[in-house]
């Protein structure tokens, strides 16, 4: 489920949730963090971020993927979800 974020919302996120410059890029759950990845692809292509910031933009939205997630079924059964 994506969750929406409203002004007030993203304007009280600390800038540790966003993935690009100028607060841009929100990477505070799953669903943002994989939007931000397709969505730096397509600002790169369009001329709106160099390269590096795609490459960075990517780099912290798939270490927010990753971070916390069970890599194992044990694991998995650990947090009980």
């Amino acid at each position: 489920m994506m969750g929406k974020l409203s002004t007030k919302t993203r304007k009280g996120m600390p800038k540790s949730e966003f993935a690009g410059p100028g607060k841009s890029f929100p990477v505070n759950d799953a669903t943002h963090a994989s939007m931000a990845i397709s969505g730096a692809t397509r600002s790169e292509r369009a001329g709106n971020i160099t390269p590096k910031q795609e490459a960075s933009i990517k780099s912290k939205a798939r270490a927010k993927l990753d971070h916390g997630e069970p890599k194992s079924h044990a694991e998995f059964e650990k947090l009980g979800r």
